[in-house]
């Protein structure tokens, strides 16, 4: 102005310029933090392999407590697995945001997974006989699992390192125990195979989620 003031129009699309090394970090190593309570620990890992898009590869290891408890969930051993591809959205323009809601692995996103897990649980047996005596025997099932899933989930950004991941999902999937197609309906814990569960054990409709803290680089 003629009094020396000058005025910035649009000043705050500074805000849209991130330090390169920021985003050249494009890597995410993340823990599930629900899983230990289900006896189960996973582990992810995920990588940018486009603008929008990066894909997430999980691995998770079953049995990570055994009792005495006659429940098959927690006297299981075994393994899971889980990849997926992440279409991230691109942030609203109605606004600017802040420079980390910017980078390639940060917002709502889609994601199509498929999920196989395979472990082995045993529980004891009862039988009663007419005369009220009881007869127990240990069973072992060999379980395997495999379903596709259609995830939304939202990853933000704690600081600059530190990824929050939140998401679910439903799709389909199918049960095998012993080698032979599962819907035993007094099978112990039958819906649930760790890497996602079953609403009804006759219905091929399953659902998965978590939320993973993980660290970027």
């Amino acid at each position: 102005l003629q009094n020396g003031q000058e005025f910035v129009y649009m000043a705050r699309m500074d805000a849209l310029t991130t330090p390169q090394e920021f985003n050249g970090r494009k890597n995410i190593l993340s823990f599930d933090m629900v899983s230990p309570a289900l006896s189960h620990v996973v582990m992810g890992y995920e990588r940018v392999v486009g603008k929008h898009s990066s894909v997430q590869v999980k691995l998770g290891y079953i049995g990570l407590y055994n009792s005495n408890i006659n429940i098959s969930l927690w006297n299981s051993t075994g393994g899971m697995g889980k990849v997926g591809i992440k279409f991230f959205l691109p942030p609203s323009q109605s606004r600017i945001h802040p420079p980390k809601e910017y980078h390639p692995l940060v917002g709502w996103y889609l994601k199509p997974e498929l999920s196989i897990s395979a472990w082995s649980s045993s529980y004891d047996r009862y039988y009663y006989d007419p005369f009220y005596t009881t007869d127990m025997t240990r069973v072992t099932e060999n379980h395997t699992s495999v379903a596709l899933h259609v995830m939304v989930g939202r990853q933000v950004l704690l600081g600059n390192r530190v990824t929050f991941d939140i998401f679910g999902g439903a799709g389909y999937g199918v049960r095998w125990t012993n080698g032979q197609l599962s819907n035993d309906l007094n099978s112990d814990n039958a819906l649930y195979s760790f890497s996602h569960t079953f609403l009804d054990r006759t219905v091929p409709f399953s659902l998965s989620g978590g939320m993973m803290f993980g660290v970027l680089f």
